[in-house]
């Protein structure tokens, strides 16, 4: 009997061994299945908005989305804009992101009148499935002037710093506008005050960019133009040269050259306070009032409302006794 005993002690452990084992591989099975796949895990959206971290509020925004991914993705990116009252605004577009690849998509949202903080919130979705999400937030801008600048005038360097504005009336900031940027112009150029353009710079854009950049001009933009005074700009319409005058009305907005200055690095004081712009009555299509209009015609400019207030503030201190 003893025989038969032992052989069945061991036939209980080899049972107990094989169970043991057994649940083993269902255990790494399981924790292999609910792992994210490797394309799945290399998928991710960077995130940016704006320029230099500001927006206008009540202007559209760029929001620019990175997709790093190692497989092809085809879908759609959902880009949701909230401010700090409000309702959120969502904007989807059809997205393809080959595989071994990074791509840039600038969606242009709407951004609410009077709001001082913008979030951006990016979904990426495959199949109806979230693949990837990110995102930012964006600040108003408050006494600054948000400028763009084309390649030509960067000739690979980084934007400069925050510069003073020609007049004591806040700062001006400084962006990289590229490809993605430029393709989607005007409308992602709402944001912004002034453009800088080296000389060549017009003409080296595409149709659409360019004509995107002129559109944006023509509705109130302010374009400066590194080409000494007198100089005709390439790629520039006949009607909007400056000439010998330095600068030239444009539509609702303005061509001034600047003499070499960006190329030179002189940025303080080169930039100029742009018109008041929002959308109550008494203004232009585009945000420029009649008084900034004749102004501009007199080849005087027109401070933000908050210097203004600034100084009538200080004319009232100043000139008026107080009580």
């Amino acid at each position: 009997m003893e025989p038969l005993a032992a052989a069945g002690r061991r036939s209980t452990v080899h049972l107990r061994r094989v169970a043991v084992i057994a649940l083993a591989a269902l255990v790494v099975t399981m924790a292999l299945a609910t792992q994210p796949s490797p394309a799945a895990a290399a998928t991710v959206l960077e995130v940016d908005a704006g320029y230099a971290g500001s927006y206008r509020p009540g202007a559209p925004v760029p929001v620019r989305v990175r997709i790093v991914a190692d497989r092809l993705l085809r879908g759609e990116l959902e880009v949701q804009v909230s401010s700090n009252f409000g309702d959120a605004v969502t904007v989807a577009v059809p997205v393809e992101a080959p595989g071994g690849t990074v791509k840039e998509v600038v969606v242009v949202a709407p951004t609410e009148a009077g709001s001082n903080r913008t979030e951006v919130r990016a979904v990426l979705r495959q199949d109806g499935s979230e693949v990837a999400r990110g995102s930012a937030v964006v600040q108003s801008t408050a006494d600054q002037e948000l400028v763009g600048l084309l390649a030509g005038v960067l000739a690979g360097r980084e934007p400069p710093g925050a510069a003073p504005l020609a007049i004591d009336a806040g700062t001006a900031r400084f962006s990289a506008l590229g490809p993605a940027e430029l393709g989607a112009a005007p409308a992602s150029l709402a944001a912004l005050d002034v453009v800088g353009a080296a000389p060549d710079d017009l003409l080296s854009l595409d149709d659409g960019a360019r004509e995107g950049v002129l559109a944006w001009v023509g509705a109130g933009g302010f374009l400066l133009v590194d080409t000494p005074t007198g100089e005709e700009i390439a790629g520039l319409p006949a009607e909007w040269q400056p000439a010998g005058r330095g600068r030239a009305r444009a539509g609702l907005g303005e061509v001034r050259v600047t003499d070499g200055a960006m190329a030179a690095g002189n940025w303080a004081g080169l930039v100029e306070p742009t018109p008041v712009v929002t959308g109550q009555d008494g203004h232009f299509f585009g945000g420029v009032t009649l008084d900034g209009a004749l102004a501009t015609d007199a080849g005087l400019r027109i401070p933000r409302l908050g210097w203004l207030v600034g100084f009538l503030g200080v004319y009232v201190l100043v000139a008026v006794p107080l009580t």
